[in-house]
């Protein structure tokens, strides 16, 4: 006979239960924005969206459907669910090894899974792996571990890009945002962007890699200045080029680079 689905299993099963941003680690829908494959993670580095090297350097082994932790912490910030004083649990699909963790900095760590106290505040989630091998990383209310929730790629994307989204161009030439000329030797441009937690910080790949387009003429811009952002888009001044018609059109484009970017940052 079927058994007897209770309230608090479909509770626990229902969706939007993990906590934890992009833990299918290996997976086709985990997100990687910034590229990370394999290798030394710098301490404070990010690598896999969300996720974190702290307290030193990470070795870390991209799998076909999982990762290898050789060595180090790996950390996600979750920002304030909530959920202080709550019981919750923390797992983790592990195919070899022992994969331990923690919240916060000061507790001993334990082996995956267990249960814990809720802290106040942001949630920090570490892990130490020494050779582990693992994916789906869950944190959830309750005492119990339950089944890993799954989630589309666009779905993960979309989350992941309230703390960070890297726009590239994919193109030698790619568009990246349209304006007008401030004077006859800057070109200002308006960026828009995945709405941020809090004001990011903007990074380009490098100055080189773009050019101001105005009508059938392209100059590389020497330096980016005067960005006025806020959690959606940015004002930035491509300066350094000459023979700009005041209020006339410009675009921003990649300078003959394929792999130009802009990072725009707002990590916990």
């Amino acid at each position: 006979t079927q058994a007897e689905v209770t309230a608090k299993d479909t509770a626990a099963r229902a969706g939007r239960k993990n906590l934890i941003i992009n833990g299918r680690l290996g997976s086709d829908t985990m997100v990687n924005q910034r590229g990370f494959t394999s290798g030394t993670l710098a301490d404070d580095a990010y690598g896999f969206d969300r996720w974190m090297s702290k307290s030193g350097a990470s070795s870390i082994t991209l799998n076909a459907s999982n990762i290898t932790l050789t060595s180090g912490k790996l950390v996600q910030i979750i920002e304030n669910p909530f959920i202080s004083g709550e019981s919750v649990t923390v797992s983790a699909s592990v195919s070899s090894g022992t994969l331990t963790g923690r919240l916060g900095t000061t507790d001993a760590f334990q082996t995956l899974p267990f249960t814990t106290t809720a802290p106040s505040g942001d949630i920090r989630l570490e892990l130490v792996g020494n050779g582990s091998v693992f994916t789906n990383v869950q944190l959830e209310l309750g005492s119990v571990a339950t089944d890993f929730e799954h989630r589309s790629y666009g779905e993960i994307l979309a989350d992941c890009q309230r703390y960070f989204e890297r726009i590239n161009t994919e193109d030698s030439y790619g568009f990246f945002a349209s304006g007008t000329a401030y004077d006859s030797n800057t070109g200002t441009v308006g960026l828009v962007y995945t709405t941020k937690r809090a004001k990011p910080t903007l990074t380009f790949s490098s100055v080189s890699h773009f050019k101001i387009q105005h009508g059938t003429t392209g100059m590389v811009v020497t330096n980016f200045a005067s960005i006025q952002y806020g959690l959606d888009r940015a004002l930035v001044d491509g300066n350094g080029v000459s023979g700009l018609t005041q209020n006339s059109g410009v675009i921003l484009i990649s300078n003959n680079a394929a792999s130009a970017y802009i990072e725009i940052d707002a990590e916990l």
